[in-house]
């Protein structure tokens, strides 16, 4: 009897187990759906995300773009006034008269140096500084002087910063000094 029951028991134990496993197996069919799922919602979610920056980056461009354009076009009507200043000198121009001629080209130089002010240009320093290689360009160099030093002795081309920033060099004549300071 205890055999016939151990039988049962193994019988059962097979049975038992099958079912076991049909019910693990559809647990897990159901999380690898779920994964699946999750995964499919993420690979979509990633694809608008880069959709989305591809559009940001586009739209940034654009607008860098359009700055740049409206900047170029507010410098430029106003360089358009030098340029009608320029126009109405020389229709203007009268041999009997040259101090009113130049008095208004000394009023279109003093706009236009006011206009490059406004946009951050500002010229380099000039005769007499010590010479710097980062704003000046040596052109040539002549032993002159009773300074030690190289300081710049004459300005051929003036030199320009935007924004603190070099914009075009100063071409200068350099003097190296002889060395022999006054007291």
């Amino acid at each position: 009897m205890a055999r016939q029951q151990h039988d049962e028991n193994t019988d059962e134990a097979p049975e038992a187990s099958a079912d076991a496993l049909k019910v693990e197996n559809a647990a897990l069919i159901e999380r690898v759906a779920q994964l699946e799922e999750a995964n499919a919602a993420l690979v979509r979610e990633e694809k608008y995300r880069l959709a989305e920056f591809d559009t940001f980056r586009r739209r940034a461009r654009q607008e860098q773009e359009e700055l740049r354009k409206n900047a170029a076009r507010e410098l430029l009507a106003e360089l358009l006034d030098i340029e009608d200043g320029f126009a109405g000198a020389q229709a203007g121009w009268s041999e009997s008269d040259p101090a009113a001629w130049r008095e208004g080209i000394d009023l279109i130089a003093r706009k236009f140096s006011s206009i490059l002010e406004k946009y951050g240009v500002q010229e380099s320093s000039g005769e007499g500084s010590v010479f710097d290689p980062a704003i000046h360009e040596a052109v040539f160099v002549v032993d002159e002087g009773e300074h030690s030093g190289e300081i710049v002795a004459q300005v051929l081309q003036r030199g320009y910063l935007l924004n603190e920033k070099v914009l075009r060099l100063a071409r200068v004549k350099v003097a190296r000094g002889l060395g022999k300071e006054q007291t």
